[in-house]
């Protein structure tokens, strides 16, 4: 994972060992006037996401909260989590990745090098070298 990011706009690169890179761009500077559009494209597929629905993102906004709030009370009634523990890890640690990629001017950062820390409750800013850019 590396990530790049200027003024309003990032760009990702994650790497696999088993299959192609994905490229994520969010905040695209090609997108004028649109709020936190989000395109990851893989070599067969494009996938694009908005937090907004119909041009408004308190709208978009009112109905993640009510989707989240709406899977916790499952993850409650069923005791079941809605996604595998790991899958949540991983993604967190390329979250993280991307937070110490971003603070190191864009170094590449395997997720073997966070993903144990990520298990461990470690984040940016927790005590660590790996500062958000400012």
């Amino acid at each position: 994972m590396s990530l790049t990011a200027r003024e309003g706009s990032a760009h990702a690169m994650i790497r696999y060992k088993d299959r192609g890179p994905a490229e994520v761009w969010y905040g695209r500077p090609d997108l004028l006037g649109q709020y936190c559009p989000t395109s990851v494209y893989f070599a067969k597929k494009r996938f694009e996401f908005m937090p907004a629905i119909e041009d408004d993102f308190w709208h978009g906004h009112h109905y993640e909260m009510f989707r989240m709030a709406a899977t916790f009370r499952e993850l409650l009634r069923t005791r079941r989590e809605p996604v595998p523990h790991r899958e949540i890890l991983e993604v967190t640690a390329i979250l993280y990745a991307g937070a110490k990629s971003l603070a190191e001017q864009g170094r590449r950062v395997e997720l073997s090098e966070v993903l144990g820390a990520v298990a461990r409750g470690w984040y940016p800013g927790a005590g660590s070298n790996c500062r958000p850019a400012v």
